[in-house]
């Protein structure tokens, strides 16, 4: 298990948090490290959390937004309990997406009630999992998926999609440094999920290509009949609605290769 994983967990989700930030398409608002105006307002029992000011967002030290991780997100999702590389990834969930949300991913994983209470038998259940890269894999798609469906992905999905490829990639090599796994495996692994990636990538790249032919000669064809038929209008709208699905699936695969292909070469980097 992870315990005392805290801080390095904490290291990898403080890269992808940065410092403060006030944007308006972000429902989280004033923002420092990660910590919203309204978590922080809460965590000092200021209520409602408009009395507390953006300048002490602004001014929130390191010290107390660690605090602040340990007591609302790694305790709540028992980080200390998890194995390495699925504290990290669940821990990160919880950050995002609230972590009774993020229990409920994990239990969905490792099969236990997705109640998101984190009982007896939800550790039960994760103590049996047998290939922890693949639970870990699952988790991640499970929150990717999540953040597909809200209204404001087409403004941060591409930030928060090599967020969950940079920490999906770290936490299965985590797991394996802290396992023991051997370093020609760690290569094999890191190595497999970069190709793979990467060729779903192309793949995906290549369909989208070929759906926004096919509804263009569709187009071109149903035309000579008039344009207002609804057929043409109709195809038309299908191809550029799957070209679109490609298109966004292609640019998640190919930030899951490089995240891969960014913790191989850490790997050769170390002596």
């Amino acid at each position: 298990m992870a315990k005392g994983n805290f801080s390095a967990c904490l290291r990898e989700i403080l890269k992808h948090e940065g410092g403060y930030v006030d944007h308006p398409g972000d429902p989280g608002a004033a923002t420092n490290m990660g910590i919203t105006r309204k978590t922080l307002a809460r965590w000092r029992k200021i209520s409602p959390w408009r009395k507390l000011s953006k300048s002490t967002v602004r001014n929130l030290t390191r010290s107390e937004a660690t605090r602040i991780y340990q007591a609302k997100y790694w305790n709540p999702v028992r980080g200390d309990d998890l194995p390495y590389g699925f504290d990290l990834s669940t821990f990160d969930a919880g950050v995002n997406s609230g972590a009774r949300r993020a229990i409920k991913w994990l239990q969905g994983v490792v099969g236990a009630k997705r109640d998101g209470i984190f009982g007896p038998k939800t550790m039960s259940a994760i103590d049996r999992i047998v290939d922890m890269p693949a639970a870990i894999n699952r988790l991640n798609d499970k929150r990717l998926s999540f953040m597909r469906s809200l209204n404001i992905w087409r403004i941060f999905g591409g930030g928060w999609s090599r967020r969950v490829a940079a920490v999906r990639a770290r936490s299965i090599a985590m797991w394996m440094r802290a396992t023991g796994v051997s370093r020609q495996s760690q290569r094999d692994v890191l190595a497999r999920e970069v190709d793979k990636a990467a060729r779903t990538s192309k793949r995906q790249q290549q369909g989208a290509g070929g759906a926004a032919v096919g509804g263009g000669g569709a187009s071109v064809w149903n035309l000579g009949a008039g344009t207002g038929d609804w057929l043409t209008w109709g195809l038309l709208a299908l191809a550029a609605a799957i070209v679109a699905v490609l298109i966004v699936r292609a640019l998640i695969n190919r930030d899951r290769a490089n995240a891969f292909a960014d913790q191989l070469n850490k790997l050769e980097e170390v002596k």
